[in-house]
């Protein structure tokens, strides 16, 4: 299956943090406030020789005042980006976030190889990371 038009929006507006059941005060993982709309979001990695793929799918939005990463695939590029960090897990046990999608593909399906054409994923990796 083919993406079609497929509108992203990943509100990645704040990950934060809670330390076990005290409800400390949030810590920002990363903050959009100081990008430019419409750039590529600075700091955030592609797969090798990826990265002229993803800043066509990758940009900066706003709406209503808060800024984050919106995504666009009308080209069947379907890339990923990520975020590297270090972050001390056993401290701090939770991170949160929020994100929408706004149009999911037609007829899209995980659980079917032939359809699997998600509208965008988040995963969170655990452990040492020694990618490039």
């Amino acid at each position: 299956m083919t993406m079609k038009k497929i509108y992203i929006v990943l509100l990645v507006i704040m990950l934060t943090a809670i330390a076990g059941a005290s409800f400390a005060a949030p810590q920002f993982l990363y903050n959009f406030s100081k990008q430019k709309v419409g750039s590529y979001p600075k700091g955030w990695r592609s797969w090798p020789f990826q990265g002229s793929k993803v800043r066509k799918i990758y940009h900066v939005k706003e709406e209503n005042g808060q800024k984050f990463i919106n995504a666009f695939d009308d080209q069947d590029i379907s890339q990923q980006i990520f975020l590297n960090f270090i972050w001390p897990i056993k401290e701090k046990p939770m991170l949160s976030w929020s994100w929408r999608a706004t149009t999911l593909p037609e007829g899209g399906n995980e659980s079917n190889d032939q359809m699997n054409d998600s509208a965008c994923g988040l995963y969170i990796v655990v452990g040492k990371y020694s990618g490039h």
